[in-house]
């Protein structure tokens, strides 16, 4: 900028003037374009700053735990119970079957996030647990505790095929199951139980309420299926410490959870 100065008083005649002056001013914005991109460069970069740390800070706060054991965990479909849930036996499943906890299978592999003992249990189960929606283990459900654990619905084998939904709380800490409960059953031959679940919502996690039903369907005679019938509800918080029984109770029949849990169970059994 000093050049140009000393150039402009250097030309003194009006003619130069006029011819100089529009060189000049290229001259001048020349010299001050770069300062303008310069400092447009910069305020780019800290945008670009910006957005680059919020990605990173948005990956890492992703559930970093569902990225290590992605393999088990996309098995299970991720919900949200804002209400309630009906989480019901049946002993009529196939591929057509409209039931929500048919799953996905679950490989010999993945059984090592059960711990030895389920790795045990369910590798020496008797029966069929080759990829077959009637027998194995199948991963459901998936609900979030805390930022830590997850609770999962998994469908299990029994002896009579893989009729029985259970909650499995998964540490992510720990990269295993710690720990598991039935909440809906369908088992026996002759004298049955049936176990079903309502799940819902509240402000310290869940509450589960469970219908445990044992009846004598083999008993001629009437009196003696009469002993041996049976009808509770069990009420259980769970939340991230576990499952917790709160209170244990005769069935009120006419209730709304009991016709309810008995017609959502017609759906799906035979």
């Amino acid at each position: 900028m000093m050049i140009l100065l000393k150039i402009i008083i250097i030309v003194k005649s009006s003619f130069m003037k006029k011819l100089f002056y529009p060189f000049l001013i290229l001259a001048i914005t020349a010299c001050s374009e770069p300062q303008t991109e310069k400092a447009n460069n910069e305020s780019n970069n800290d945008t670009i700053s910006e957005v680059v740390t919020g990605n990173t800070s948005d990956i890492q706060s992703v559930d970093s735990c569902e990225i290590r054991h992605a393999e088990f965990l996309n098995l299970f479909e991720k919900i949200r119970v804002e209400d309630s849930l009906y989480i019901i036996t049946s002993n009529a499943i196939s591929k057509e079957t409209p039931y929500e906890f048919k799953g996905n299978w679950i490989g010999f592999h993945l059984f090592k996030y059960f711990g030895k003992e389920g790795q045990v249990k369910y590798e020496n189960f008797p029966g069929d647990m080759k990829k077959n929606i009637e027998q194995g283990l199948f991963a459901c459900k998936q609900l979030p505790l805390d930022e830590n654990q997850k609770l999962l619905i998994i469908r299990t084998p029994s002896q009579y095929g893989a009729y029985t939904l259970e909650f499995a709380i998964f540490n992510c800490d720990s990269s295993k199951v710690t720990k598991q409960m039935k909440i809906a059953n369908n088992s026996g031959e002759g004298t049955v139980l049936y176990v079903n679940s309502l799940l819902t919502k509240t402000e310290e996690g869940y509450q589960l309420k469970m219908r445990q039903e044992y009846k004598d369907l083999g008993g001629e005679d009437p009196e003696w299926a009469k002993r041996f019938v049976s009808d509770s509800t069990i009420t259980y918080a769970v939340n991230s410490n576990g499952f917790k029984r709160v209170e244990g109770k005769k069935t009120d029949k006419k209730s709304g959870f009991a016709k309810t849990i008995d017609t959502e169970f017609k759906k799906y059994n035979r």
